[in-house]
Parts: structure tokens; sequence; C-alpha cells
């Protein structure tokens, strides 16, 4: 179907442009080409940013409040203890079952950024 519009549009390359084509739709043709390219590169820019972003901190991530010794341990050079550990291995367990389940259920994964996402979370503790 792009082979075709290219076709209709006139522009060469893959393909012979037609010479019995209106101009009115060699125009339509070029602005759906446009367009079809503007939303590609839009798309790829996101994927780059996403990419940039996964490095970072996720959305999870930002509901979730540290307590007091996690705090403290980040600001000094303490060793974990045993139950810590325990604790992070949960979290992250918490984390793939809710990542799991928005995808089961089809739910964007940026619906997690919603203030109401949230509030149900400090509800329920």
């Amino acid at each position: 179907m792009s082979r075709f519009k290219r076709h209709l549009a006139g522009i060469r390359g893959d393909v012979a442009p037609c010479a019995q084509v209106p101009e009115k739709v060699k125009e339509e043709m070029s602005k759906l080409i446009g367009v079809k390219r503007q939303m590609k590169e839009h798309k790829e820019e996101a994927l780059k940013q996403l990419r940039r972003e996964s490095t970072q901190k996720g959305l999870i991530d930002r509901f979730y409040i540290p307590t007091f010794e996690e705090a403290l341990r980040r600001g000094k050079n303490v060793q974990p203890t045993i139950n810590e550990k325990l604790k992070e291995k949960e979290r992250e367990r918490t984390i793939q079952y809710i990542a799991r389940w928005f995808y089961e259920v089809g739910i964007p994964f940026n619906a997690a950024s919603l203030e109401s996402f949230s509030l149900m979370l400090d509800a329920i503790g």
C-alpha cells in the first residue's frame, strides 16, 4: 500500500511516478506520506525517551516510600540486615505481580502515573 501511495504521489525511488494522476491526488498522497513519516518519527522518539528512562526509576518507584531504616542505610555505608534483604525481595515480587496484572488486564502502564492510582495505593496501605 505504501508503494502505491508513493506511486500516486509521484515520489521516485522504488516505484515509478504515475504520470496520469491528478494534482489534487498527488498532494493528498504526499500529505498522507508526510503524516505517516511524522507519526513514525514521533513514535521512534518516544521509544528513545523510554529507553533512556528505563535506567531510571519506574512509575511504581514513585509511590514507594522507603522505611526509616532504608533511608538511614542509604545515607551511610551500613550493611543491610537479612530482614531488609527479605523485604527488598518481597517488594520486587510485589512490583512484578502488579506489572503482570497491568499487562494481563490490558491497562497501560502509564495509568500508574494518575493521582487516583496513588490515592488507591495510599488507601490500601
